[in-house]
């Protein structure tokens, strides 16, 4: 939960096979061509910030994205199916298009729960942080650990985890357990005054405790030693808006969010 009732929340999509490309020039047509359309039907819907990627991922290619909005991803969902504007049409079959997701239907809304969400009361407001979001896909049977681990995070190792989270210059964590048919995925939403490969090189750094006993824990959860550089998610940004600034210089992307 965000500030001023703001709901934010990330899940994932499965991107359809041979359907990347398409996927790719969809999100370019509605932050260029369409991007007036896109920001009239975002701010009528009640959303604040919008982020979207392409993950890469070794099962598959995926849309993972970050909504803050005033309602949650299940109203969200059905504010689309019910607007009127014709963008909210074609988000609607080219989403199903590419996913197979009608999201119409409110039982095809992510099923996610919040494990953490923690934003630094101290960040330096005045810098620009980049903003990222990405997921991994957890080991058959590995859920009910997975849980524990961050609900100890949140409570006995707080204060540590906070010392920790710090060091790798990140100022909010969110992470979030989406269920789906082809398994259990965790999804991370973070901000930070470093890059990606920054903050996984920190988070991992093995003359670091806690870094070292990450590593550990993910490679249980996930199978993936994520202390390796080719590991780091490998991520595109494709969408990028929020209700300050909409969609400037033309739906340009920067390299990063």
């Amino acid at each position: 939960m965000g500030i001023d009732d703001t709901i934010e929340s990330c899940f994932i999509f499965s991107i359809l096979p041979g359907k990347t490309e398409k996927t790719k020039s969809f999100f370019r047509e509605i932050r260029t061509e369409k991007a007036a359309e896109m920001d009239e039907y975002l701010r009528s819907t009640g959303y604040s910030r919008v982020l979207v990627f392409l993950q890469h991922m070794a099962i598959g290619d995926y849309i993972v994205a970050y909504l803050a909005s005033g309602s949650d991803i299940g109203k969200s969902f059905m504010e689309c199916a019910g607007s009127s504007l014709p963008i909210a049409r074609t988000l609607i079959r080219e989403i199903h298009s590419l996913t197979g997701v009608d999201i119409t239907r409110l039982a095809n809304a992510p099923k996610i729960d919040m494990l953490f969400d923690w934003e630094d009361p101290v960040k330096q407001t005045e810098m620009q942080s980049d903003r990222y979001v990405f997921a991994m896909d957890i080991l058959p049977g590995r859920t009910i650990e997975l849980k524990r681990y961050w609900d100890q995070r949140k409570s006995v190792e707080f204060d540590e985890v906070k010392d920790h989270l710090r060091y790798q210059t990140i100022s909010k964590l969110l992470v979030f357990l989406q269920h789906r048919s082809d398994g259990d995925f965790l999804i991370q939403y973070l901000e930070s005054m470093d890059d990606l490969a920054g903050v996984f090189q920190k988070g991992t750094d093995p003359h670091i405790p806690r870094s070292h006993e990450n590593v550990k824990e993910f490679l249980n959860f996930t199978g993936i030693d994520f202390s390796k550089p080719e590991n780091i998610p490998d991520l595109e940004l494709i969408f990028d808006w929020d209700s300050d600034r909409g969609l400037p210089g033309g739906g340009k992307l920067e390299a990063h969010a």
